[in-house]
């Protein structure tokens, strides 16, 4: 299984932002990226999946993702998935869990605004049309910031 590690997705967190735009922030939308071109590995653009985030008390809605399971390990992924230091300027997030039911220590990943973020501290609750996770963690590089995040989502 290829884990998603640095990444696009339909983001938006007001009312001029557009599903399929990205983030507001970022320059080119999730369609717009295609896999095998300019390092990106897979696209999660078109799915039925949605996840709503609170990051540091601000709302996201993320749409066009998928549920997937592989190897017995449930998924959730949304974005662009893109090799490890691709200077691509898209979002993504992911979710993998060692199986159904209650987690704690999710591989977590989450790439928004140009800001790559490690998010060890996790738990949630997997299913096989949704789940919810809550995270603690800090921004990598020079910001350091510190984050929380609550989030939902379904397939």
């Amino acid at each position: 299984m290829i884990l998603p590690l640095a990444i696009g997705f339909c983001l938006t967190s007001g009312p001029n932002n557009q599903c399929g735009g990205g983030h507001q922030n970022s320059p080119s939308p999730c369609a717009a990226y295609h896999a095998g071109q300019n390092h990106v590995l897979r696209t999660y653009c078109d799915g039925p999946g949605t996840m709503h985030l609170r990051i540091n008390g601000r709302m996201y809605e993320i749409r066009g993702g998928a549920c997937e399971a592989v190897g017995g390990m449930p998924s959730f992924n949304a974005g662009v998935v893109t090799e490890m230091g691709a200077d691509v300027p898209a979002d993504y997030v992911g979710v993998a869990t060692r199986g159904m039911g209650p987690f704690r220590g999710a591989v977590l990943a989450l790439h928004l605004g140009g800001k790559s973020y490690l998010l060890m501290d996790n738990n949630g609750v997997m299913g096989p049309h949704g789940g919810t996770i809550d995270a603690n963690g800090h921004a990598i590089g020079a910001s350091h910031e510190a984050v929380a995040i609550s989030a939902s989502f379904t397939c």
